[in-house]
């Protein structure tokens, strides 16, 4: 026999879910505290009362017919983004049906500290070459020294450009060869860059996936074809394999090339080694 657990259909599904969390920031009304709108959907839900907490702090309970909500006095955690957290009631109690976002502060906290780069995100697209690709970029600064940054792709300089360019996109941003590329942001001054950066690492898209990769491989031993030989069959998986053909050595000892197209293969007088273990390489 054999069990396997596995999800209904969603069609079956009456779980409550808070999707499209949202939080809409406005003007500041503290040196700590600023107008924050919160709206969000929920499917399933247990009951019509909802918590809101903010930065792990509780606010309080709200009914869904308050939708979009607007919090006079969203207290300011002291950084360039804020928690929310809001979670459905069931019997006057909160339940696991809950949804969290970070978002960005309002500019109007903090006026004149130090400058800050928060939310760097990357979204990349289709490959422009065989290594480039397009991506765009997207981030929040506070206090910025003048409204230049600069980006780097893998520590080369791409350019400099203007935050009112945001989202920007990069039409050939350039692959450094790896499962991951890195962007570095920095606010400019004076023509030159400030202290004031943030680095991202990201996933490069799938269309520049081209590395060669063998995995899988399995050998399987049969009879003995002489007193230091024996049938073995090898057999293995490719990933962007450059050609067919492919070698095979066996403890160190090049065998012959064979063709993709005969796997699994077959070695009839595969040579042993003397001892309990021996290697095969392809």
């Amino acid at each position: 026999c054999e069990t396997i657990d596995f999800a209904v259909p969603a069609c079956l599904s009456n779980s409550c879910e808070v999707i499209y969390l949202d939080v809409e920031v406005g003007d500041c009304t503290g040196d700590s505290t600023y107008i924050a709108t919160i709206n969000f959907m929920v499917n399933n839900a247990p009951s019509s009362t909802f918590g809101v907490s903010a930065n792990g702090e509780f606010i309080g309970t709200y009914t869904l017919d308050e939708l979009p909500l607007t919090i006079e006095d969203f207290p300011w955690d002291g950084g360039a983004a804020d928690v929310v957290t809001v979670c459905m009631y069931s019997n006057n109690e909160p339940t696991d049906c809950c949804q969290t976002l970070e978002f960005a502060v309002p500019g109007c906290l903090n006026p004149g500290g130090p400058c800050e780069i928060a939310g760097l995100m990357i979204d990349t697209g289709d490959c422009t070459g065989d290594s480039t690709y397009n991506a765009t970029i997207d981030f929040t600064v506070f206090n910025p020294a003048t409204d230049t940054f600069g980006v780097w792709a893998n520590a080369t300089f791409l350019g400099t450009f203007g935050l009112n360019e945001l989202p920007l996109t990069i039409e050939d941003f350039p692959w450094d060869g790896g499962s991951n590329d890195v962007i570095t942001i920095c606010i400019y001054q004076n023509n030159e860059p400030t202290a004031c950066c943030q680095v991202l690492e990201f996933a490069v898209p799938g269309c520049l996936n081209t590395v060669c990769e063998v995995s899988g491989l399995t050998v399987d031993v049969g009879d003995c074809t002489g007193d230091s030989t024996y049938n073995a069959t090898i057999n293995f998986m490719v990933n962007n394999a450059p050609g067919s053909i492919f070698g095979v050595w066996a403890n160190g000892n090049f065998i012959g090339t064979h063709t993709l197209d005969e796997l699994p293969l077959t070695i009839e007088d595969f040579p042993w080694n003397g001892g309990s273990n021996d290697e095969v390489r392809v």
